[in-house]
This record gives C-alpha cells, structure tokens and sequence, in this order.
C-alpha cells in the first residue's frame, strides 16, 4: 500500500487512542467484550478480493482501517464487526438478497423523511442496500456502512424493527466516527447515546445554536447534546436559559434536559411555565427536570398533567408521581373509574392496594374493554380471597378471551378448591391453548374430581410440552417439561385416591387402570 495514504496517520492516531483508553482501564457499553483490543488486520490482497466478488470499492478510510488497523473489534456499542460479516444485518432484514447487494447504490440521505411511514419514499427499493454491516447496537438496532450511493463513506444506524427510522451520522466518513467515540470516551462524555447529532464541546454546540444557516433539526441536535458532557461551563449557564424561550420545540426540549442533568436550580420558574407547552415532548422533559431541580414543590406543579391530553405526558407524570409515593388512593381510584386514556388507567389499577370495600368497584372492573385492567381485577379479588366473586369469575370466563386471563382464573379456582367450578374446569380442559388445558386439569386434580379421568388419559399420551401461540399463529410460549410428565406430577398430588393411581399406572403400563366407578366424585 502507499505509505503516502493520508488514512494511515489517523488509523495509527486511532490506535494510539485505543491503548490509552485501555491503560486508563476505562470501561464503556461493550466494552467488557472487545477490551479496546482489534483484531488482526487483513491484507491488501484479501479487501481487493472482497471489493472484486462484490464489484464495489470499500470507503478508503475504512479499507485503511482494515488493513493497517484491525480487521474488527473495539468499537462504539458493541464493537466492529470483521469484514467477512458484512451480510449480518442484510440477512436479518431480506429474505432474498441479490448477489450485488452492496454494488447497489444505497437511497438512504440526509434529507429523507423520518416519519413513522418513511420507508414508503423507496418505493420497491431496498434502503439497506448498498451499505455493509459495521456491528450491533443491541436488541434490533444495528450499525451499517454505506459503501455505494451518494452517501457513501458515511455511517448509519438503523433498526431491523423498523419503528426507528435510519439515522445518519453527521461525522463524514468512518474514521471520524470511530475517532469521535474515543475522543468522547476519554473525556468522560456520556456514551448511551453515542453518535447522534454533532460532535465536539460546548462551544461547538453553541455556535450551531447561533448560526443562522443551521437547521431546527441540527439546532435541536446541538441543544440535547450538552447532556453528554461530563461538566458544564460556568459561562454555559446564561445560555441554557436563554434557550428554554427559543422558537424551536426541539431546543427547548434539550435546554430543559441540560438545566435537569447540571442542575441549574434557577430555571425552576421558567421549567414549571414549560409544563404547559404547546409541544408535548417539552411538557414530558419538564416534568422529569422539575422532579430533579423542585423536590419540594414539584409534586403539586405536576399533578394535573395526569390528564393531559397527551398520553405520554400524562404517562411520565404518573410514573414521576408514583415513584416518589406521591400519589394519593383517591387519586389513583379517579383515574382508573374516570380516565380518557387506557394506558393509564391500566397503571393505576397496578398501583392500587385494594381493600375489602373496594370489591364493588372490582367486579365491576372486570367487565372492562381492557384486559390488563380485567387481569388487574381478578389479581385484586384473588388477593382479598373474596369468595364472592366466584359467580363472577365464572360468568367472566364464559367471555373471556384473553387467555392469560382464563388462566389466572383456572388458578384462583385449584386455590380455592371449589367443587361448584368443576363444570367449567372440564370445559376448558379441552380448550385449544395448552397451557390453560393444563391449568384447568391442575384444579381438577386438586379439587380431586374423577370425571376428568378420561381427559387426563388423553392427556399422559401427549408427549410434547404444551405450546401457547399468538393470534398470528407463531409460538409465543413454551413449557420445558412434556405434557404427559406436568400431568402426571398434578395427578401425584391429588387428595383424590383414584387420580393419584392413574398417574402411577400412567408410570407403570403394566399396571391394570384403577376403576373410578369405585370411587365418589369428591376428595
């Protein structure tokens, strides 16, 4: 390689960064896997290869990367993949990738839509292609390269979700990114959330704020990024308080974030104006800043934005609320009879320490639309063991088509062992979801009523371990242990003489099957 590749000084720049941070003993998301150590580096020959069985040219930043710095490793979030898994995320995301995948020129710009239904601007065009695989983020969020295109060189984070909208990193080229990562690492910077917006200090952010050629969306950017800093300037603060009245929703968004992380006490006044903001996300970043910078009055300030007409903001409200005890039961018992937004009714009724003369208002509940709050409401009758319930519980599962619900309810009844639920029992031990087949023959077993032999027998020649499946069909839950061994093990404990011998003949074929008709339907 020409040693006169200007990428060669900062690849060797990188490294020397690299062994600092590893010296300092600096610690970092993923960097319990990658120690701040690359890999080998890969030659010449082995890139040129690659560039030719895909007929593209590698950014030649990141090419120099490879051959004179390492071939993966450390890296921001979870590290730097090695060339050779350049497809990982293109194989999450297509069921059938074209061999040019990455000769073709990538859509992804800066100015592209963001909105929740941005993929519908590509048309049939895949927005990935054209870009190459750098690493996870974790869960489904993903680091890609893109190496044809008219960003080309630039790095992207994207999500195989889907809900996240491509974002791409405002560094030029890859080297800038990864260099960037150190620089913020060794000066203590914040790292969640490393890579979005601008890099640099508070001064770089400040200027973007002033500058008349800057975007709201870099503004907005610029405004939140003071979060990662590990300290404030003292002359920083005058601004921060100039920008809670700027024009642009983002920045004020950011100017409120900033005041909560450093503190600036003497915001309080101008925060609790920002409670009823005209844009939701400063409404929802105030409440959490106020909770921070007012102790003492925050509490009564927030209160009323548990019914604000924005359901995140009333949600953040709540969870501030509830987590300080701040909430009265009145209050809570208001918002679960009362409230617009299901989500937080939902929260309510999980916060709620029932009591005896609260079972009205839960029997009530469980003739709500919601089935959380239905599952809230059999969870609170089963802890007050209010036996009165049972005609409801069983009018409910004549209805009930959640099926966590039906099983809570099968449960309560094996707790309660009462004989006059047996019908039901035997009803929904031929249900269709297995694992409710199973807990309405545990209740049977327990409550030892011999009319469920013959569905028992049935049951101890399954050898599958039961599956529950979602309404799509595709399996959301399974046991470890076969059916017909859960069975056997319910039987086992039974009071019931007969079912306690069928699972012991059920171990033993040999043995002759005990005849139910010798015994009473009862214990």
């Amino acid at each position: 390689m020409n040693r006169e590749n200007p990428y060669i000084a900062r690849v060797q720049r990188v490294l020397g960064k690299l062994k600092l941070a590893q010296k300092r003993g600096l610690s970092c998301y993923g960097s319990d896997m990658h120690e701040f150590r690359l890999r080998a580096p890969i030659s010449e020959a082995e890139v040129q290869s690659f560039e030719n069985e895909h007929r593209v040219h590698l950014p030649e930043d990141y090419r120099t990367f490879l051959i004179w710095g390492g071939n993966g490793g450390a890296g921001p979030y979870n590290g730097i993949f090695p060339l050779q898994e350049w497809e990982d995320f293109a194989d999450w995301v297509h069921d059938d990738r074209p061999d040019n995948f990455l000769a073709l020129p990538c859509p992804l710009n800066r100015g592209m839509c963001r909105e929740s239904d941005w993929r519908g601007q590509f048309g049939d065009v895949s927005p990935y292609q054209g870009t190459l695989s750098l690493g996870s983020r974790g869960c489904t969020y993903a680091t890609q390269l893109v190496v044809s295109g008219n960003c080309a060189g630039r790095v992207v984070y994207v999500d195989a979700g889907g809900s996240e909208p491509p974002y791409i990193i405002r560094e030029p080229d890859f080297l800038a990114w990864y260099e960037r990562w150190l620089d913020e690492l060794l000066q203590g910077y914040e790292g969640n959330w490393f890579g979005y917006g601008p890099g640099g200090g508070a001064e770089d952010f400040l200027r973007i704020l002033d500058d008349s050629n800057a975007d709201d969306e870099l503004k907005s950017e610029a405004a939140i990024a003071f979060c990662r800093l590990p300290q404030l300037p003292d002359e920083m603060t005058p601004h921060i308080r100039a920008l809670l009245d700027s024009p642009i929703d983002g920045v004020r968004v950011g100017a409120v974030a900033t005041a909560a992380k450093f503190e600036i006490k003497t915001v309080v006044g101008k925060i609790t104006e920002l409670l009823h903001d005209p844009h939701a996300p400063v409404r929802e970043e105030a409440i959490t800043a106020l909770a921070r910078l007012d102790p003492w009055g925050w509490a009564d300030a927030v209160r009323p934005l548990l019914h604000d007409r924005d359901q995140d903001v009333a949600r953040r409200a709540f969870y501030r609320l509830n987590d300080t005890q701040s909430l009265q039961k009145s209050e809570l018992l208001q918002l679960v009879e009362a409230s617009p937004a299901h989500s937080l009714r939902a929260l309510a009724v999980a916060a709620l320490q029932w009591e005896k003369n609260d079972v009205p208002l839960l029997l009530c509940l469980l003739r709500d639309e919601e089935s959380y709050i239905r599952r809230s409401a059999i969870s609170g009758l089963q802890s007050l063991q209010n036996r009165d319930a049972l005609p409801h519980f069983l009018e409910l599962l004549s209805r009930e088509t959640d099926v966590y619900n039906v099983g809570a309810i099968l449960k309560i009844f094996g707790e309660w062992l009462e004989p006059s639920t047996a019908p039901a029992l035997l009803e929904w031990s031929q249900c269709a979801d297995d694992f409710n087949r199973l807990e309405a023959m545990t209740a049977l077993a327990k409550i030892g009523d011999i009319r469920c032999v013959p569905l028992a027998q049935a049951m101890l020649r399954e050898k599958q371990p039961p599956v529950r499946r979602d309404a799509n069909g595709f399996t959301s839950q399974t046991h470890v242990k076969p059916m017909d061994e859960l069975v056997r093990e319910v039987l086992l404990q039974s009071p019931n003489l007969t079912l306690h011998e069928l699972a012991l003949s059920s171990q033993h074929p040999a043995l002759p099957l005990p005849d139910h008709k010798n015994h009473s339907h009862g214990n």
